[in-house]
């Protein structure tokens, strides 16, 4: 419809998953939506991607902030091992460690790479995972490697979880595919040392130590680099000071005045 009128557009995205046999019909709209746009916002490299395969043009890109977090969401420091203590306690977490995930329990969230994972930790290391009813398949590998520290939350609300954040000692987002990611944000805006995939754009994107991003379906790698983190609290905490002060410019607040400089070029 613009075009027809022959008016000008931005097309803004958080990212998108390009599919082999995706039908001509698809690419076509999609194509004829996205080639004719004046620029495009983007949330990073694979965004870019996707774009450009629809006809964006790469020097009409303009990166942003894509985010769920207003600056009230991020917290101002680190807890303390006393502060997060108190909140296991809480929770009636009886681990000296926690580490946490969040996500739906499909197999493209990749939550049974964790669970294998857990089987390398140490026992006073608590795995919570929080999305729901796990799978048969998840309640199996959990019976087969015997872990007593491996649990799984059902859905909570974002009070509930956000307290959870705090308690925890590490995230993990182990996806197998993903267009964003948005618990990376929300995970880093309480100070959490965070480990994903290299096939998480949140992650890629946002996490300064790529030795906390894995490759897809590795759980040796990921059962190591936690219990790294676990068991090395100076390496936690730089890891955790580092996201903070990353996730700090990626807000609401941020966002909008990103998206306001950039029209103000072309006023």
């Amino acid at each position: 419809m613009l075009k027809i009128l022959n008016k000008k557009y931005y097309f803004e995205t958080d990212g998108g998953l390009l599919r082999e046999n995706e039908s001509k019909l698809n690419v076509f709209f999609k194509k004829l939506l996205i080639s004719n746009a004046k620029s495009y916002f983007s949330t990073g490299v694979q965004c870019d991607r996707y774009l450009m395969n629809y006809g964006a043009k790469k020097k009409n890109l303009i990166r942003y902030s894509f985010t769920s977090l207003y600056k009230k969401d991020v917290i101002k420091n680190v807890l303390s091992k006393e502060q997060k203590m108190k909140l296991k306690d809480s929770l009636n977490i009886p681990y000296k460690k926690m580490i946490i995930g969040v996500g739906r329990f499909i197999n493209i969230k990749g939550f049974d790479i964790l669970i294998k994972a857990s089987a390398l930790l140490k026992e006073d290391v608590g795995v919570y995972i929080i999305g729901g009813k796990p799978t048969k398949e998840y309640l199996e590998i959990k019976e087969k490697l015997k872990l007593k520290n491996l649990h799984f939350i059902d859905f909570l609300s974002k009070e509930k979880l956000d307290v959870w954040y705090l308690a925890a000692d590490i995230f993990v987002l182990p996806t197998r595919a993903d267009v964003w990611g948005l618990v990376i944000n929300e995970a880093m805006a309480k100070g959490l040392p965070v480990v994903t995939t290299d096939k998480c754009p949140a992650g890629l994107e946002l996490i300064p130590d790529k030795e906390c991003i894995f490759t897809v379906d590795d759980y040796v790698y990921l059962g190591n680099i936690l219990k790294k983190i676990s068991e090395d609290d100076d390496y936690s905490q730089k890891l955790s000071v580092n996201n903070l002060e990353i996730i700090r410019q990626k807000t609401f607040e941020n966002m909008a005045i990103e998206h306001l400089e950039e029209f103000k070029k072309h006023d």
